[in-house]
């Protein structure tokens, strides 16, 4: 039996040595899989880490761009307000500023050589109601055009400058319509001279 006794010790060894190859075959293995697991975890935390950072920079720049936003707003906002004060001061100093003299010199201003029919009826602020239209329309028929305008005696709730009425038909010149119309070009110039 000595040497089925040798052929089985023959073949446990055998078998042990290959086991030890297996296990440590598979110790490698599985040491080289651990490695690149590793690698691919740090690689994909870097990844990950790369993203967050990009996207915090990313929402740290919207924040920052709505705050610049909100600030300009504001500072619109405060020009508007300012040139809208500036307005509003300007059209309360023309409808109070102004003495019987110098509106009647305003008057003609517009209505010597104005391109109407001379036959209107001018509607006055209550205050220079009494005005005198004489001078004016000496002047019209002077430069050869009809001159029978009439102060309005139905006085409309105008502060300053005038409205023509003809056959129900009314065009406005009181400083506020006025001020609208010549508002967009006027604008430039307040914003040219406050900022």
């Amino acid at each position: 039996m000595s040497s089925l006794e040798n052929l089985t010790a023959k073949i446990l060894q055998d078998a042990e040595g290959r086991a030890v190859e297996i296990v440590e075959k598979a110790r490698a293995e599985a040491g080289r899989i651990l490695a690149q697991s590793e690698a691919e975890a740090d690689a994909q935390r870097d990844s990950l880490m790369a993203q967050a950072h990009t996207d915090a920079e990313r929402a740290k720049e919207q924040i920052v761009n709505g705050e610049q936003l909100k600030l300009r707003d504001r500072k619109l906002a405060a020009k508007q307000e300012t040139i809208d004060r500036v307005f509003a001061i300007a059209l309360e100093r023309l409808n109070a500023g102004m003495n019987e003299k110098e509106y009647l010199r305003f008057l003609e201003s517009y209505l010597v050589d104005a391109p109407i029919a001379g036959t209107e009826q001018v509607v006055l602020p209550a205050r220079f109601q009494s005005l005198n239209l004489a001078p004016i329309n000496l002047k019209r028929i002077a430069a050869g055009k009809v001159g029978q305008l009439t102060a309005a005696q139905d006085a409309q709730a105008i502060d300053g400058g005038f409205v023509l009425t003809n056959e129900g038909a009314q065009n406005k010149f009181t400083f506020d319509s006025l001020l609208d119309y010549y508002r967009d070009e006027l604008e430039r110039e307040v914003v040219q001279a406050l900022f």
